[in-house]
């Protein structure tokens, strides 16, 4: 898949309802963001690897940054998809959003943690205090993974290519559906 994808948005020309083009268009905007984050993120993590201190405390900085950004701009793919399948009648559609849903469940919970980890600490979410579960876990690299508030993502590089298969397979069922 090349970093400015576009075979969604071709697609869209096809598609007979007004929102559903404009959804696809947006999701595949997004699609080429994470793209994007994860190339910048790679780049930031090769290096780290080469850095000396104080450089390279200095790159966790952007790398956590893009960490933060991907899962925000993840959690906005499984927003959009989750109304183009409202948008859409077809099952194959259906099929997608059933088989993609744990995963983009994860990538909003991950979001979310990142995005509420004032009200983690303080104990107003979930009603139990940030400290109780994790103590210091405020974004740790581990082998290529994330770990924030005691939960381990997949490497950033894993969640890219199921980004990329779910917009494989969206491609190949809307090729069926509307060529």
């Amino acid at each position: 898949m090349n970093l400015e994808n576009l075979q969604l948005t071709l697609i869209s020309s096809k598609i007979p309802y007004e929102n559903g083009r404009l959804l696809l268009i947006m999701l595949e905007k997004k699609i080429n963001e994470l793209m994007f984050i994860h190339r910048r993120y790679q780049l930031n993590i090769t290096k780290m690897e080469t850095a000396v201190m104080p450089e390279k405390t200095e790159l966790l900085t952007p790398i956590f940054l893009d960490v933060h950004l991907f899962f925000v701009c993840g959690d906005m793919v499984r927003k959009i998809f989750s109304e183009f399948n409202k948008v859409m009648t077809e099952e194959n559609i259906k099929t997608i959003s059933h088989q993609y849903g744990p995963f983009f469940q994860q990538i909003k919970e991950r979001r979310d943690n990142l995005e509420h980890i004032d009200e983690r600490i303080l104990g107003l979410k979930n009603k139990k205090a940030f400290a109780a579960k994790q103590p210091g876990d405020l974004g740790n690299l581990i082998n290529g993974s994330y770990s924030f508030w005691g939960n381990v993502s997949n490497p950033i590089s894993v969640e890219l290519e199921t980004f990329k298969t779910f917009h494989n397979s969206l491609v190949a069922v809307l090729r069926e559906q509307f060529s």
